[in-house]
């Protein structure tokens, strides 16, 4: 009997955590944090297991919401093997060290996430795999990691246990990524249940060429008010497919040469890391950084890690500081995470921009409910930062076509690809309504059994 049970990422996009039994083992596959309303007790609550009694965890990506709780795991007693891709493995220990240094900086209570001990055991506990490599762990445990398309050493992990077959998605990408190879095995496979991401699952992304063009009109617009644009997202993946296209613009005389200010403790270490698997870049890609030329780090770009530098590039809402005046614009582009606003350097930008009409402020991914950057996006009339309300006068847009998860269309299509019909399929990573639409829709394509799980529940595979 495979028993598995339900302990994030159902019924709502973040916190992604699956506990599968069976008569020999406890796996999880990932552990991350609750991003959004009332997640206090989701994240600093008590796990729903005992830590020490889980053999090993599978980790289908490094953000933050699919590993952030690791830390947290290993200091109440687990010990166990952690696998995941290498990418996956150096990005964690990247991403782990920002969000501690983030909550020193911001953290106002006495609870904490992270500590040292606890995040260097957790590195240690990693074992890294290649794509399309399988584990063996005896007769009745077997595993494998396939590329997902999300991010660089994304995977979607196939676990095959008891005789049950189960294939984890994780975060699926667009089926046409901008700046990601689409190889290593993405597609196909037979399996007995499906663990299936939904988080665009009622939605077609507008067309990348569309919001191309809706983006360079957006900083011509910017540029004639003397405004500043701010850019909240992730540090991985979208915000090199934003450089990889704002380059691409000024390249082509489509937009003037503007500074561009990509902020994080760890951006130049991001960007190394990205250089080191390059090989899993798209082949354009890969020819152009053969041909010496960087995609993502050229001329007008600064890596910013300092919190002095930060402070000088937002200390005027429009104007230029005194390092930049070769630019005779005023007009800054910041990229900074996090990406729904919930942390990190883009609160600090957020202040100081808000309330001038000139700036302009970009969300190009998913917005959790009850995050920051989602009562931005719909309309709020004020936010709330660091004790104080500020007007929400600058403008505002979100776009979709820039997205690295996969809209209704493209989940269908990773379905669609599979060599069987599989005998259920759930739907997470979703608001419920959200994966109530897709649930429709897969029913209708496919005839097989969906459910949408809540937190807690538990279903028997068979």
């Amino acid at each position: 009997m495979v028993k598995i049970t339900f302990l994030g990422a159902a019924g709502e996009v973040t916190g992604s955590c699956f506990l599968l039994e069976s008569s020999k083992y406890k796996i999880l596959v990932d552990c991350g944090i609750f991003q959004g309303n009332d997640i206090n007790n989701l994240n600093y609550g008590t796990f729903k297991f005992d830590p020490h009694e889980i053999d090993f965890l599978l980790l289908t990506h490094a953000h933050l919401d699919h590993c952030g709780l690791i830390p947290r795991l290993v200091r109440e007693g687990f010990s166990g093997r952690i696998f995941s891709t290498k990418p996956t493995n150096d990005l964690y220990s990247l991403v782990i060290n920002d969000a501690a240094f983030i909550e020193k900086e911001e953290n106002r209570s006495l609870k904490t996430l992270y500590d040292g001990a606890s995040i260097s055991k957790s590195i240690s506990l990693f074992d890294t795999v290649d794509y399309l490599q399988k584990i063996y762990i005896d007769d009745s445990l077997s595993f494998e990691f396939k590329n997902a398309g999300h991010i660089i050493g994304s995977a979607s992990i196939s676990v095959y246990i008891d005789g049950v077959s189960i294939l984890f998605s994780g975060d699926l990408g667009p089926s046409t990524p901008l700046i990601l190879d689409n190889g290593y095995g993405r597609y196909g496979g037979s399996y007995d249940y499906i663990i299936m991401e939904s988080t665009y699952g009622n939605t077609s992304h507008d067309s990348r060429s569309e919001d191309i063009s809706s983006l360079k009109n957006i900083i011509i617009e910017a540029v004639d008010r003397r405004g500043n644009i701010l850019i909240p997202s992730f540090a991985v993946e979208r915000s090199q497919e934003l450089l990889f296209i704002i380059n691409g613009l000024m390249k082509n005389k489509e937009l003037l040469s503007i500074p561009i200010f990509f902020e994080g403790r760890e951006s130049l270490k991001f960007l190394n890391l990205i250089n080191k698997y390059s090989y899993l870049l798209s082949k354009d890609i890969q020819n152009m950084m053969k041909n010496g030329e960087h995609p993502f780090h050229f001329d007008n770009i600064e890596y910013v890690h300092e919190n002095d530098r930060s402070s000088l590039i937002s200390a005027n809402a429009g104007g230029v500081i005194k390092k930049d005046r070769r630019y005779k614009l005023q007009t800054k582009i910041i990229i900074a995470g996090s990406g729904m606003c919930t942390g990190g350097r883009i609160l600090y930008h957020l202040k100081k921009n808000i309330t001038a009409q000139r700036n302009t402020i970009i969300f190009v991914g998913y917005l959790a409910q009850g995050t920051l950057g989602r009562k931005i996006s719909d309309g709020a009339k004020s936010i709330y930062v660091d004790g104080r309300f500020y007007r929400v006068r600058a403008k505002h847009y979100k776009f979709s076509g820039f997205s690295d998860h996969g809209d209704r269309e493209d989940l269908l299509l990773f379905l669609s690809k599979l060599s069987s019909v599989p005998k259920g399929v759930f739907c997470v990573h979703s608001e419920v309504n959200v994966s109530s639409d897709l649930k429709v829709e897969i029913v209708k394509r496919f005839d097989t059994s969906v459910n949408i799980p809540s937190i807690g529940d538990t279903f028997i595979l068979k």
